[in-house]
């Protein structure tokens, strides 16, 4: 038995890509604008690393905004087995954000902008350390309650 299309689908994003034989019995979707996605996927991670540093952002909250949760590529992969013709889009959609995705890890990988994250980061845990609200001791609510 031959693998599915959501089979098919996810190994192209996560296997390496199988050697071509020769005699493709079906086109890759978006094979004419191969260049142009890259290029797009490639424009996208620069304008989100962009906002590393920005108004406490850092590389991991960036991130977030660009993967797919498990639990929506498992309903994404399922429309896709089960309504093909429309699949094709989703498929093209999810393979655009993990082109994202790895652009924007080639970029947070890079030494150069290595001061640039470790500063995102140290404003962030600032950020999140001024906004803990100083809570009273339990000690101070009794000696309160009991006077």
């Amino acid at each position: 038995m031959g693998s599915s299309a959501a089979t098919a689908a996810i190994e192209s994003l996560f296997c390496a890509p199988p050697e071509p034989t020769g005699h493709s019995t079906r086109e890759p979707v978006c094979l004419a604008t191969k260049g142009g996605i890259t290029r797009r996927a490639k424009d996208e991670a620069r304008g989100l690393f962009q906002l590393v540093g920005q108004h406490g952002q850092t590389v991991r909250s960036v991130r977030e905004h660009i993967i797919i949760p498990p639990h929506t590529a498992r309903d994404l992969f399922r429309f896709i087995e089960e309504h093909p013709a429309e699949g094709a889009w989703v498929f093209g959609a999810i393979e655009f954000r993990n082109r994202v995705l790895r652009e924007f890890d080639v970029l947070t990988s890079a030494a150069e902008h290595a001061e640039r994250i470790a500063a995102a980061e140290a404003e962030a845990a600032r950020r999140a350390a001024a906004e803990v609200p100083a809570l009273p001791l339990l000690h101070d609510l009794v000696v309160q309650m009991t006077a």
